[in-house]
């Protein structure tokens, strides 16, 4: 048994250790996570304040539901979803599976790294995009590479450093 507390200390681990990072400071809706944050079981952040409302919105039809406007773009969600960090690192905070980001826009989902990469670059990505800077859910467009860009890097290290052995 453990009491709310404790729940809470070991979401937040659970949160550290899927490298989600710090809460949110607002909800989509803007409310204040700082007051209104709960955590799920696996470490995931919601905004108590958005239940409370949905629960009120569904007791009481004369209540208007909070309007909460959807993203027009892949790109809008992507936006959403990260978190600037130190050192030009852009943190992904959203879904992911198996450990890869995940953008869901409409009944699709998207690699978040090649939603990323498609931002910075103009286009889409050829093979594998992965981010080079050993971040880990590192969604800056300048630090994820497709497969082109990897071989470039590998041959420029291959002429400084000799090929391997």
């Amino acid at each position: 048994m453990n009491d709310e507390a404790g729940r809470r200390q070991q979401r937040l681990a659970r949160r550290a250790a899927r490298g989600l990072g710090a809460i949110p400071d607002r909800c989509v809706a803007g409310h204040d996570m700082s007051v209104h944050a709960r955590l799920e079981s696996d470490g995931t952040a919601y905004c108590q304040e958005c239940k409370r409302l949905d629960k009120r919105a569904q007791r009481d039809p004369s209540t208007p539901r909070p309007h909460r406007p959807r993203p027009a773009s892949v790109d809008e969600v992507f936006r959403a979803h990260t978190v600037p960090v130190a050192g030009g690192h852009l943190r992904w905070a959203g879904k992911t599976s198996k450990g890869t980001p995940i953008v869901r826009f409409g009944a699709s989902a998207y690699s978040a790294y090649r939603v990323a990469f498609r931002i910075e670059h103009g286009r889409e990505p050829e093979g594998h995009v992965s981010p080079g800077c050993g971040m880990p859910l590192c969604v800056a467009g300048t630090h994820v590479e497709d497969r082109p860009m990897r071989k470039r890097t590998n041959s420029l290290y291959d002429a400084i450093f000799g090929a391997a052995q």
